[in-house]
């Protein structure tokens, strides 16, 4: 549990060094995700925003995966007490153009993708599956948050093919 612990921090730790250089456009997000199976720690990486659009557009753009809309990586880690130890990334597309917000300042995308899913549950072999995220975001004109919530059924791969139905409501701080 230790190394599992100890790859987590490393994997977050990467994730904000390396998105440190856009903090100031508002391309990466950083918060909290509450839901089932666990709560934890929430983060978004916006890749065809004007910071990394070069780079991304040259993956992303060129091969339209997901379709045409804004496209982000999200990722979720959470731990329990005990040995438990949770981990996802889903690459989403977003259409800002399904719901109409109206009178309400602000977008509200709509947001669909696909990853992967990683959990342990103390002794048990890990479950390894493959996750369909689909969800709606609240962006705020002029406040540096989203709030969102989803719906993903994901299929487990190992210790033994299973589906199930996970959801999750989240708050970040966008920077």
């Amino acid at each position: 549990m230790k190394y599992l612990c100890k790859l987590a921090f490393c994997v977050i730790f990467f994730i904000v060094w390396f998105c440190y250089p856009v903090h100031s456009t508002e391309n990466f997000g950083f918060g909290i995700i509450l839901g089932e199976p666990v709560s934890g720690i929430s983060m978004k990486i916006w890749l065809n925003r004007p910071a990394l659009r070069g780079a991304m557009d040259t993956i992303f753009g060129t091969l339209n995966i997901l379709g045409t809309g804004e496209k982000a990586i999200d990722f979720a880690v959470g731990l329990k007490s005990g040995d438990y130890l949770y981990f996802h990334t889903t690459l989403l597309n977003h259409s800002y153009n399904i719901i109409n917000t109206g009178d309400i300042s602000g977008k509200m995308p709509v947001y669909w993708g696909s990853g992967f899913r990683y959990k342990k549950t103390g002794a048990d072999v890990p479950a390894v599956g493959l996750k369909f995220s689909i969800g709606i975001e609240y962006l705020p004109e002029n406040v540096p948050i989203d709030v969102f919530a989803e719906l993903v059924p994901v299929f487990n791969i190992t210790p033994k093919f299973q589906a199930e139905i996970t959801a999750g409501f989240g708050v970040r701080y966008m920077f």
